[in-house]
């Protein structure tokens, strides 16, 4: 959910070699909510940031949700694109219907705009401590090694900077993005020019991991790892790797 209020560390070898640009999607972090939220309309705005900076190429890093944004941009975006990371992105719907209580939860927000913007105002207003570590113990992190690598408050209060950014000024954008991610496009990965890289941790229960790995096989140049003993929380090493290849 984070946008330009959480800033990435760069690892040493990656120092010289990168610079990290985070432009924020309409409605989150401090950016206006926009009528006509769609993965076209992020691309359009990535390209105007990228013109406004004049970037000759850009490389793109998709985290998890971002992970469809910048498979949309790398696919159709009037800025070059050299290279696409996705870190265990969103890219196809749930296999099936569960039945949980979080999922039906879900699905009435969805069917009920007015629904959503209350229901994320309420998080907003007290996205304190113990909230979020009820929500990310009980939705976000299933799997056993996430839990442990959350237990430090580093983690937690990591998890909460990316919650009040998302939210820094209004609910639009992740009320947005819920609907959004309810009509994901069919992604025609062959057609994408550039080398494309994708982790996720075989632990993921939030992203179907063998479906996506098997959409990104299509693509002429792909790099596929599946990480081991990680569910959604990606140890410091993981993450250097990713962005030593993007340099």
């Amino acid at each position: 959910l984070a946008g330009s209020l959480v800033l990435m560390e760069l690892p040493d070898a990656a120092k010289g070699k990168l610079r990290i640009l985070v432009p924020e999607r309409p409605g989150f972090g401090q950016s206006t909510p926009a009528a006509d939220y769609s993965f076209e309309r992020v691309t359009q705005d990535l390209d105007a940031f990228a013109a406004q900076l004049k970037l000759k190429s850009i490389a793109l890093l998709g985290d998890g949700t971002g992970g469809a944004y910048a498979l949309h941009a790398a696919l159709n975006a009037e800025t070059p694109v050299r290279a696409l990371a996705l870190r265990a992105p969103r890219l196809v719907p749930p296999r099936a219907k569960t039945g949980g209580t979080f999922e039906s939860a879900m699905s009435a927000m969805v069917r009920q705009p007015w629904l959503v913007k209350s229901v994320i105002d309420i998080v907003r207003r007290g996205a304190e401590v113990p909230l979020l570590r009820a929500m990310a113990d009980r939705w976000i992190y299933n799997s056993a090694s996430d839990k442990v690598r959350m237990q430090g408050e580093k983690s937690m209060k990591a998890f909460q900077a990316q919650m009040a950014d998302a939210l820094e000024v209004s609910s639009a954008g992740v009320a947005a993005e819920m609907k959004l991610f309810q009509r994901l496009p069919r992604w025609d990965v062959a057609a994408l020019k550039c080398p494309v890289a994708m982790w996720a941790g075989a632990e993921n229960t939030v992203v179907q991991v063998k479906e996506t790995a098997a959409l990104m096989a299509e693509a002429h140049d792909a790099k596929i790892r599946i990480v081991p003993d990680v569910g959604i929380v990606f140890p410091r090493e993981v993450w250097d790797e990713i962005v030593a290849w993007l340099a």
